[in-house]
């Protein structure tokens, strides 16, 4: 019983963290994800979509 219990509520969470939210999709087909790129490079990706994560 606790091992199917314990299945369903791990299956929950996959789901859940499966779809990107919608507040982070970007116009952009490769957003800047690498925090080092921006700092070896300001002035070349101003203006660039970022997606950091922590």
């Amino acid at each position: 019983m606790f091992g199917k219990l314990f299945l369903g509520v791990i299956l929950v969470f996959m789901v859940g963290c499966a779809n990107l939210p919608a507040t982070l999709v970007t116009k952009s087909k490769d957003p800047i994800t690498d925090l080092t790129v921006i700092l070896q490079h300001p002035q070349v990706n101003q203006n660039k979509e970022v997606r950091l994560g922590g």
